[in-house]
């Protein structure tokens, strides 16, 4: 394979902003940078940068080419709420101000005859100056004005004689001439001579100091090379760009969507998905609505990667809205909207548009209609009619589906390679559909042909599963297997690619029909132990992949070092932004927002350091292996969906047993719950003394220690735990006692505050060695720096959860500081016993159905043994209960046994409190 595709269908879209590209002149106007420089007499405290936008083009200087009457946009990156003001021959400007996080962007009319802008930030005679030089935009040659409409109209012929006809001078000179005739070669199908002549030009403009035209041209050609899967050009043509734009911020701000392009086409979505997002800001900074709106979409496109479906149609729903937008965008746009519902029904693997708000051929037939009125390209007509056929096909409509797909391919003569790949899929799915399994399994084995040439993840995966249908179909079952064994291994392969705190476990739960099909046939062929090992391994993927600790001792002296940089600059990232949070009482309300909006910036940048971080150590999972033996006693229940129905596992000291069981509700009542989950392991469970759980998405919501089971609660009958499945061995003890006592680090929690007394003087009655940080004394630097040397954490404080990957979620500290679980990763070692009694402390992430990265999640993927923490809100006086309770067992035992002293204490409490909320309490283990 040359390279892996996120997902084919989707460079479509990037194809048409090549398109743009090429046809245009550039996707986007292109801006100057200038030079800092004092005005004479003045003196100058601190030098001032300005990034301009609004050119109509960019000379070496800079000097920036204008209409009189343009309005250009003064990009003024670090200034906050000084003045700032623009004067023009010794007159202020009147000005429009934008604030952002991290500067502001100036809007003015610039009068005509102006030479030059000055642009003043602060007061007084120190304040910082910088000056823009002007110049008026030459006009457009004649004949050469009249071949660029001709173009424009599609009559490519004519537009072809008039340039034809001009001579350099004609044309306001050779590389004007070329880089108009390089577009015109391009739209009528002269590839070589267009790539000729682009490169002409752009060393033309280069020396006769067109920096804007330079730029513009190397990029129309990045795309193009980049339309045609020629990378190893576009990445060379996108450095170069960025070269030619060192003055010129727009030129920058396209060459990092470039970037992201190339990479998300080449497998990266990292560096893809933070490309993206730069150049999004990057251009709304400037002022530049059409690139904003381009970068976005690629944004969308991106999420649409890991799974996050309704931020994607948030985004472009939001961006249809614009006034300005044209028949092509708008219908663009739709498309993609319509594209991001057939995805999300995908991954759901059932129609469920309702639950998304929007049918999806809603907006598909929109853009469908636009598409043919107004913008007939038959890359475009045909695209949107195969996701009319894929929506169809989801609502079950094979006839209508089968005749899209068929109007598709008569739409367009040179089909793009996306465009292939889905049709062979659909065509396959409609064959199996319809009864004809060996129709099916040719349609999807081209499929996979093509998308292994072609390098398309997505495609290569789709068409394992369909292949793997269609021999289940024909009875060849043994094959399915080896092509869903290989399937899976694409998953794993790529998931070094997805970027920390994006998505990772929405991008395995989307993806993972084919390891849901590998489970289920390992049981049909009657091997329910490797079924069950496949389940393990699939669930706990997207945590597997950030076990880094054990990694760091394989790293050599170079890698190391890296290692221990990025996490240098992670851990000072975070001392700035808790510094920060720190003095919020001292600003007024009008600027605590901004503040907030920064630290929010600041935080994704943490982030991402800490993903540069984890990139160092090899993030693929580990080969299968088979889990540990058990003892005898010992149970564990591991509960997946089947294509239909779920199925459900029991690994016992005897072997492991598979059945088939009717659909889990997490709504459903504990009663029936029980009838599900534990009675087809009756005999399991009777025999078992410690009960470990694997549940999968909505039954971890589920309080499995607290279902009926003969009568009374299955606590009461065995010790329960929930594991991640991350390996197979029980968590060990340990002898060492030191314990770091968090309480009530907001103030507000006075029973915190009583309840860490109580631990306290718990554990100090059996020599713990304690340490106690309450109230404002447990700030974010001293939790850091104790965690790093205590063996238990009791924390009681508020917690919170959320985000991709569970990167929201965070236990609050004192002066506004947060430990998230991207702190957790971060710090050295974490304590082995971990017992979190503020509220919703054992919640994940807020998104996706596998294992993600929330509070609990992150101290056993860091090393810990064994977390204690509540699933939902408690009651303050509950928690100090259970609490104390707990140390007393806990500390009362030669060695440590979190998991017994939990089952105690809670049953104690119980006893006590038959009504209080008990089943709260977890015991999560690795």
């Amino acid at each position: 394979m040359r390279f892996v595709r996120m997902g084919a269908r989707t460079k479509l879209v990037s194809a048409a902003v090549a398109a743009a590209a090429l046809l245009t002149g550039g996707i986007v106007l292109r801006l100057p940078h200038p030079r800092v420089a004092p005005r004479p007499g003045e003196g100058v405290s601190k030098p001032l940068q300005v990034q301009v936008s609004g050119c109509a083009a960019v000379l070496s200087g800079p000097v920036c080419e204008v209409e009189p009457g343009a309005e250009l946009r003064l990009w003024l990156p670090g200034v906050d709420d000084a003045s700032i003001r623009v004067v023009s021959d010794s007159v202020d400007l009147p000005v429009h101000v934008t604030p952002w996080p991290d500067g502001r962007t100036a809007r003015v009319i610039v009068p005509e005859h102006t030479a030059r802008l000055d642009v003043h930030v602060g007061h007084g005679p120190d304040d910082a100056s910088a000056k823009v030089l002007l110049a008026p935009e030459p006009p457009v040659p004649p004949g050469l004005q009249r071949a660029r409409a001709l173009r424009r109209e599609g009559r490519l012929d004519e537009a072809a004689g008039v340039l034809g006809s001009l001579s350099d001078a004609d044309a306001g000179g050779r590389s004007m001439l070329l880089s108009s005739r390089a577009r015109l070669e391009y739209q009528r199908g002269q590839i070589d001579a267009a790539i000729a002549d682009f490169r002409e030009a752009i060393d033309l403009h280069e020396t006769e100091g067109h920096l804007s035209q330079a730029a513009d041209d190397a990029s129309a050609l990045t795309h193009l090379f980049y339309e045609r899967d020629r990378i190893a050009d576009a990445r060379a043509l996108v450095r170069r760009e960025a070269q030619l734009s060192r003055e010129y911020p727009d030129g920058q701000a396209d060459s990092v969507h470039t970037e992201g392009l190339i990479a998300w086409d080449t497998g990266d979505l990292r560096t893809a998905l933070r490309c993206a997002r730069e150049a999004e800001a990057r251009f709304a900074r400037l002022g530049e609505e059409n690139g904003r709106r381009v970068s976005a979409v690629a944004v969308g496109l991106r999420l649409l990667e890991v799974g996050r479906y309704s931020e994607s149609i948030a985004m472009f729903r939001a961006l249809l809205a614009a006034p300005d937008l044209g028949a092509c965008e708008r219908a663009d746009l739709l498309d993609n909207v319509g594209w991001a519902v057939l995805r999300a029904i995908e991954a759901s693997q059932s129609s469920q548009s309702a639950d998304l708000g929007i049918d999806a051929r809603e907006p598909l037939a929109q853009a469908r209609d636009l598409f043919r009125a107004s913008c007939p390209d038959p890359n475009r007509v045909s695209n949107v009619l195969l996701n009319v056929a894929l929506a169809e096909f989801q609502h079950g409509r094979r006839r209508e589906a089968r005749e899209a797909l068929d109007e598709a391919k008569r739409v367009e003569h040179d089909p793009p390679v996306p465009n292939v790949l889905f049709w062979h899929h659909l065509a396959g799915r409609i064959a199996l559909t319809g009864g004809a399994p060996a129709q099916a399994l040719s349609s999807f084995a081209r499929e996979g042909e093509i998308a292994a040439a072609f390098g398309s993840f997505d495609d290569q995966l789709s068409a394992a599963e369909g292949q793997s249908a269609a021999l289940v179909a024909l009875g060849r079952e043994r094959e399915a297997l080896t092509v869903l064994d290989e399937a899976d291994a694409l998953v794993d392969r790529l998931s070094s690619s997805i970027p920390f705190g994006e998505g990772m476990d929405g991008f395995f739960a989307v993806r993972d029909r084919a390891a849901v099909r590998r489970v289920d046939l390992l049981v049909r062929l009657g091997q329910p132990g490797e079924a069950m090992s496949a389940a393990r391994s699939w669930r706990a993927r997207a945590l597997e992949s950030l076990r880094v600790t054990a990694a760091l001792a394989q790293l050599g002296p170079d890698q190391l070092g890296r290692w221990q940089d990025a996490i240098g600059r992670y851990r000072a990232l975070r001392d700035a932004i808790d510094d920060d949070t720190a003095k919020d009482w001292e600003l007024p309300a009008d600027r605590l927002a901004a503040a907030r909006a920064r630290r929010e910036d600041n935080a994704r940048d943490a982030r991402r350091v800490l993903d540069d971080a984890l990139s160092v150590v090899p993030r693929a999972r580990r080969e299968r292996e088979q889990p540990s033996s058990l003892q005898p006693g010992e149970l564990e229940l591991l509960y997946v969906p089947a294509p239909s129905g779920w199925l459900g596992f029991a690994r016992t000291a005897e072997g492991v047993a598979a059945r088939r069981i009717d659909g889990i509700d997490p709504r459903a009542s504990p009663e029936d719950l029980a009838r599900t989950m534990l009675g087809p392991f009756d005999a399991a469970i009777a025999g078992a003394r410690a009960i470990r759980f694997l549940p999968y998405a909505g039954a971890r919501a589920v309080d499995l220690q607290a279902l009926p089971w003969h009568g009374r609660p299955l606590l009461e009958h065995a010790g329960v735990e929930y594991a991640l499945g991350l390996d197979a061995a029980s968590p060990s003890a340990t002898d060492a006692q030191r314990a770091l006592v968090i309480a009530d680090p907001s103030g507000d929690l006075p029973e915190a505050r009583a309840e860490a007394d109580a631990v306290t003087s718990a554990l100090a009655r059996f020599d713990w060695t304690v340490e106690a940080l309450r109230g404002p004394a447990a700030d974010a630097e001293k939790v850091r720096r104790a965690l790093a040397s205590a063996h238990l954490l009791h924390y009681a404080g508020h917690a919170s959860f959320g985000g991709a990957d569970g990167v929201d979620s965070a236990l609050s500290l004192a002066r506004g500081g947060r430990l998230t679980p991207a702190d957790v990763l971060a710090l050295p070692r974490v304590p082995e016993v971990v017992a979190l009694f503020g509220c919703d402390t054992a919640h994940e992430s807020a998104t996706g159905t596998l294992d993600a990265l929330g509070l609990t999640s992150a101290f056993l993927v860091a090393g810990a043994q064994v977390v204690i923490a509540t699933s939902r809100v408690v009651d303050d006086t509950l928690a100090r209960d259970v609490a104390v309770a707990f140390y007393e067992r806990l500390a009362a035992t030669p060695r440590i046994d979190a998991g017994g002293a939990l089952r105690e204490a809670v049953l104690a409490v119980r006893e006590q409190s038959p009504a209080a909320d008990w089943a709260a309490f977890r015991v999560l283990v690795p």
